[in-house]
């Protein structure tokens, strides 16, 4: 598979989960808002990590910008929900700490740091789903959670490892696709 089949694949996903995004919801609780910030600052400090990456030419360039893209468009989504729920808008937030680590490990060490990073997005959206009380933001937070899996694809390709690994394990464990079983 090429990297625009990829990346059509996961701009439809993308797109999809942006639409529903942008749908009218209830105002609900501050504990929903609480999570919407959380998400918000998740997805920038991704955004900004795979533009970094570009940047520094870390790494490919089309993987890195794709992603980007892509982690913009879930705070995009978030932050106009969240406006239009509370009045406010997306919080600030700073880069990882460990970015500057991993950039300096060259392009094995960032898309290790990247496939940590995303596989934390994922355990993220799935413990922010059970604290939510709208129900309307389930299926978009999902669609993004499958953005979020499609990353880990893309991520353990480019490293050259297994694709598919058993799913939602932390990466410690087996996200880097080289445990066997």
């Amino acid at each position: 598979m090429t990297l625009d089949r990829r990346a059509a694949l996961a701009a439809g996903v993308t797109a999809a989960g942006a639409l529903v995004l942008a749908a009218p919801a209830p105002a609900r609780s501050g504990a929903d808002k609480q999570v919407l910030e959380q998400l918000i600052a998740l997805e920038i400090r991704l955004h900004s990590a795979y533009e970094t990456a570009a940047r520094r030419r870390v790494v490919d360039a089309g993987l890195a910008n794709l992603l980007a893209g892509h982690e913009r468009e879930h705070a995009d989504g978030l932050a106009r929900v969240l406006k239009r729920r509370s009045g406010g808008g997306a919080v600030a937030t700073v880069p990882e700490p460990e970015l500057n680590r991993a950039l300096s490990g060259g392009q094995r060490g960032f898309l290790r740091f990247a496939l940590r990073s995303e596989s934390e997005a994922v355990a993220a959206y799935a413990d922010a789903v059970t604290r939510l009380g709208d129900p309307t933001l389930l299926q978009p937070l999902g669609s993004v959670m499958t953005g979020h899996a499609q990353h880990l694809v893309l991520l353990r390709k480019a490293l050259g490892e297994t694709v598919l690994t058993r799913a939602f394990e932390p990466p410690e464990r087996g996200a880097g696709g080289t445990q066997s079983g």
